[in-house]
């Protein structure tokens, strides 16, 4: 494939040579294969956020039960709110003689799809979405 741009969206540009990022440049010679990944959200904080919630309900036997239970209540609300608003990221994954690396991390998975798209398109010499000849659209 020639040097013409497969993909340039959000700082990322695929051609048929090389793959950039913003302060990578990978050529696509080095590149054995494309992996596309699903990290899930990191849940530490939300968790913790419980147990103390939880240990402010327990100590309502206390000295001042309505301030401990209104912060328990409190920490467990916000906790759970936390935990519902955490989203996944999605990579794209190469793999290189020298290693694995994952350049590109979004919580837009179309994007991701599209970039791995336009590196396995560009490895292999057919641009993402172009049709064998005689094939018909579905």
């Amino acid at each position: 494939m020639s040097q013409g741009v497969v993909l340039d969206e959000a700082g990322v540009k695929v051609t048929g040579t090389h793959f950039e990022v913003p302060g990578a440049r990978y050529p696509l010679r080095e590149i054995e294969s494309v992996a596309r990944d699903r990290v899930p959200p990191a849940s530490t904080g939300p968790i913790l956020m419980i147990v103390c919630g939880i240990l402010c309900l327990l100590s309502v036997a206390g000295n001042s039960p309505l301030v401990g239970g209104v912060i328990g209540v409190g920490l467990l609300v916000g906790a759970a709110g936390w935990w519902m608003k955490k989203k996944p990221a999605f990579t794209v994954r190469l793999r290189k003689p020298s290693g694995e690396v994952t350049p590109i991390e979004s919580q837009d998975p179309q994007f991701v799809d599209r970039v791995a798209a336009a590196l396995e398109g560009a490895r292999s010499g057919v641009s993402p979405g172009a049709r064998a000849p005689g094939e018909s659209p579905e």
